[in-house]
Protein backbone atom coordinates (compact mmCIF):
# COMPACT_ATOMS: atom_id res chain seq x y z
CA UNK A 1 0.00 0.00 0.00
CA UNK A 2 0.67 3.63 -0.59
CA UNK A 3 1.69 5.77 2.54
CA UNK A 4 -1.21 7.91 3.53
CA UNK A 5 -3.97 5.55 1.73
CA UNK A 6 -4.34 2.98 4.52
CA UNK A 7 -7.26 1.12 3.98
CA UNK A 8 -7.09 1.43 0.50
CA UNK A 9 -6.74 -1.81 -1.81
CA UNK A 10 -7.10 -0.31 -5.20
CA UNK A 11 -5.09 2.31 -7.36
CA UNK A 12 -5.88 4.18 -9.94
CA UNK A 13 -3.16 4.31 -12.53
CA UNK A 14 -4.32 6.38 -15.16
CA UNK A 15 -4.39 3.60 -17.73
CA UNK A 16 -7.44 1.58 -18.09
CA UNK A 17 -8.23 -1.39 -15.75
CA UNK A 18 -7.81 -3.65 -18.58
CA UNK A 19 -4.25 -2.51 -19.59
CA UNK A 20 -2.94 -2.57 -16.07
CA UNK A 21 -4.39 -6.55 -15.41
CA UNK A 22 -2.81 -7.46 -19.04
CA UNK A 23 0.51 -6.08 -17.82
CA UNK A 24 0.54 -8.08 -14.57
CA UNK A 25 -0.08 -11.09 -16.32
CA UNK A 26 -3.63 -11.50 -15.22
CA UNK A 27 -5.14 -11.98 -18.46
CA UNK A 28 -6.37 -15.35 -19.45
CA UNK A 29 -4.55 -16.97 -22.29
CA UNK A 30 -6.39 -15.96 -25.76
CA UNK A 31 -6.68 -19.07 -26.91
CA UNK A 32 -8.73 -20.41 -24.32
CA UNK A 33 -10.66 -17.61 -24.77
CA UNK A 34 -11.43 -18.13 -28.43
CA UNK A 35 -11.61 -21.72 -27.56
CA UNK A 36 -14.48 -20.52 -25.48
CA UNK A 37 -15.89 -17.99 -27.41
CA UNK A 38 -16.37 -20.66 -30.64
CA UNK A 39 -17.80 -23.13 -28.00
CA UNK A 40 -20.55 -20.48 -26.43
CA UNK A 41 -23.55 -22.32 -25.81
CA UNK A 42 -26.85 -20.92 -24.32
CA UNK A 43 -27.60 -22.77 -21.13
CA UNK A 44 -30.99 -23.96 -19.98
CA UNK A 45 -32.56 -21.77 -18.15
CA UNK A 46 -30.34 -18.60 -18.50
CA UNK A 47 -32.10 -16.02 -19.57
CA UNK A 48 -31.23 -14.70 -23.16
CA UNK A 49 -30.22 -11.30 -21.56
CA UNK A 50 -27.63 -12.78 -19.53
CA UNK A 51 -25.95 -15.11 -22.51
CA UNK A 52 -26.37 -11.70 -24.57
CA UNK A 53 -24.36 -10.51 -22.03
CA UNK A 54 -22.00 -13.63 -21.45
CA UNK A 55 -21.37 -13.93 -25.21
CA UNK A 56 -20.35 -9.81 -25.33
CA UNK A 57 -17.74 -10.27 -22.72
CA UNK A 58 -16.21 -13.41 -24.15
CA UNK A 59 -15.85 -12.04 -27.44
CA UNK A 60 -14.77 -8.08 -26.57
CA UNK A 61 -11.98 -10.21 -24.50
CA UNK A 62 -10.46 -12.07 -27.62
CA UNK A 63 -7.58 -9.91 -28.23
CA UNK A 64 -7.49 -7.95 -31.47
CA UNK A 65 -5.58 -9.98 -33.67
CA UNK A 66 -7.57 -12.72 -33.56
CA UNK A 67 -11.30 -11.49 -32.80
CA UNK A 68 -13.55 -12.55 -35.71
CA UNK A 69 -15.14 -10.20 -37.80
CA UNK A 70 -18.63 -8.93 -36.71
CA UNK A 71 -20.53 -10.99 -39.29
CA UNK A 72 -18.72 -14.46 -38.38
CA UNK A 73 -19.52 -12.92 -34.29
CA UNK A 74 -23.19 -12.66 -35.68
CA UNK A 75 -23.26 -16.07 -37.10
CA UNK A 76 -21.68 -17.76 -33.49
CA UNK A 77 -24.13 -15.79 -31.13
CA UNK A 78 -26.92 -17.65 -33.63
CA UNK A 79 -25.41 -21.49 -33.56
CA UNK A 80 -25.04 -20.70 -29.68
CA UNK A 81 -29.01 -21.08 -29.58
CA UNK A 82 -31.11 -24.02 -29.93
CA UNK A 83 -32.12 -24.56 -33.56
CA UNK A 84 -35.71 -23.36 -33.35
CA UNK A 85 -34.94 -20.27 -31.27
CA UNK A 86 -31.68 -19.80 -34.09
CA UNK A 87 -34.21 -19.72 -36.89
CA UNK A 88 -36.41 -17.41 -35.60
CA UNK A 89 -34.11 -15.02 -35.18
CA UNK A 90 -32.40 -15.90 -38.38
CA UNK A 91 -35.56 -14.47 -39.96
CA UNK A 92 -35.08 -11.58 -38.60
CA UNK A 93 -32.01 -10.50 -40.50
CA UNK A 94 -30.75 -7.66 -38.32
CA UNK A 95 -27.79 -5.48 -39.69
CA UNK A 96 -26.19 -5.21 -36.53
CA UNK A 97 -25.58 -7.68 -33.37
CA UNK A 98 -26.98 -4.99 -31.03
CA UNK A 99 -30.42 -5.26 -33.41
CA UNK A 100 -29.77 -9.04 -33.20
CA UNK A 101 -29.45 -9.02 -29.67
CA UNK A 102 -32.63 -6.48 -28.71
CA UNK A 103 -34.53 -9.26 -30.82
CA UNK A 104 -33.69 -11.89 -29.07
CA UNK A 105 -34.42 -10.61 -26.23
CA UNK A 106 -37.69 -9.44 -27.31
CA UNK A 107 -38.89 -12.54 -28.53
CA UNK A 108 -38.22 -13.97 -25.64
CA UNK A 109 -39.97 -11.60 -23.67
CA UNK A 110 -43.30 -12.11 -26.24
CA UNK A 111 -42.68 -15.78 -25.75
CA UNK A 112 -43.01 -15.40 -21.78
CA UNK A 113 -45.42 -13.07 -22.41
CA UNK A 114 -47.28 -15.47 -23.85
CA UNK A 115 -46.59 -18.38 -21.51
CA UNK A 116 -47.83 -16.65 -19.05
CA UNK A 117 -51.65 -15.92 -20.75
CA UNK A 118 -52.27 -19.00 -21.16
CA UNK A 119 -51.32 -20.31 -17.56
CA UNK A 120 -53.57 -17.51 -16.27
CA UNK A 121 -56.74 -18.86 -19.34
CA UNK A 122 -56.15 -22.12 -17.92
CA UNK A 123 -56.22 -21.09 -14.06
CA UNK A 124 -59.80 -18.80 -15.46
CA UNK A 125 -61.07 -22.18 -17.42
CA UNK A 126 -60.50 -24.29 -14.21
CA UNK A 127 -62.29 -22.07 -11.54
CA UNK A 128 -65.41 -22.05 -13.72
Amino acid sequence: MVQGFSGCKYYYLGQPTETILRSLGSEENPLQILSEYEHIKWNVGESVQDYCIRFNSIYNAIPDHLRPPMGLAMMNFLDGFDANKAYQLRERESATMEDMQKIAVSVEENLLAKRARARAEKKVTRKE
